[in-house]
């Protein structure tokens, strides 16, 4: 995780920032999606922990995450994702979901450079 953290704080980091989104729907789906349409991929892969875990796949989708912040003063931050035809997008994954069920799910929002994908740089990406 250091590595990531120096490489971010440099002028040039070498590599394009990346945001990683999933949505828990239940206990047993998650959704797994990126909102990089302009890296050029249809989808990525990404380990969250390093060696041994299978990378999920994510897709990419144009959408919004707006609101995040962190801040231990005053009310706490109401951020808001918008995914254009969501029920459309997604319908096989989430039939029996209405957009008031998924007004609550948790949502984790991961950000990482490209070269720390699955498959763009060879010294990271393998097991």
């Amino acid at each position: 995780m250091t590595d990531l953290i120096e490489a971010v704080q440099k002028q040039d980091p070498g590599s394009a920032l990346v945001e990683l989104i999933e949505l828990e729907l239940d206990d047993d789906t998650t959704l797994y999606f990126h909102s990089g349409l302009d890296l050029g991929l249809d989808k990525v892969q990404f380990r969250d922990k390093l060696p041994s875990t299978t990378p999920r796949e994510y897709i990419a989708l144009p959408l919004e995450l707006k609101g995040v912040e962190r801040s231990a003063e005053g009310a706490s931050a109401r951020p808001s994702l918008t995914v254009a035809n969501i029920l459309t997008t997604f319908r096989g994954a989430i039939e029996p979901f209405t957009n008031k069920d998924l007004v609550g799910k948790r949502v984790i929002r991961r950000t990482t450079l490209k070269k720390y994908l699955v498959g763009q740089d060879p010294d990271l990406s393998s097991p």
